[in-house]
């Protein structure tokens, strides 16, 4: 289980499921996929439900981060990691590979990556600059 803070600041209690399942209607929210997109894009697993109900976590959330990079530019992804930054740092099991996911996406297409490791959580910022910038 895991904090996750929502939008007025109070902090709840979710399970693994509930928070991937959280973190998809943030998405949807926030007009990254519409609740259609995110069955056709988990549709290799039968969709977010089976998705969630067998806990892969980490394939899901890789493949919806590399889809939301790929339609946004670099600084929507800079903009949506420092936002969400504690959000993602609070459960870190699976939102390592979201992050590390949208950095492959972004800089498949070109983008300098380095403004996009400095938004994303302090404690991933190491393995993701040994990545991606060989430092």
């Amino acid at each position: 289980m895991t904090l996750l803070k929502d939008l007025r600041g109070i902090s709840i209690m979710l399970s693994d499921g509930e928070f991937f399942r959280e973190l998809v209607q943030r998405l949807v929210s926030l007009g990254y996929f519409s609740s259609d997109e995110v069955d056709t894009l988990l549709d290799e697993f039968g969709g977010l439900q089976r998705a969630t109900r067998l806990r892969q976590y980490i394939s899901a959330a890789e493949i919806l981060a590399w889809n939301m990079a790929e339609k946004s530019s670099a600084q929507d992804m800079c903009s949506f990691l420092q936002e969400y930054n504690g959000l993602m740092a609070d459960h870190g099991e699976f939102m390592y590979y979201f992050v590390q996911a949208i950095v492959d996406q972004m800089s498949a297409m070109g983008n300098d990556v380095r403004p996009i490791i400095g938004a994303s959580p302090e404690r991933y910022q190491q393995f993701l600059k040994r990545r991606f910038l060989w430092e």
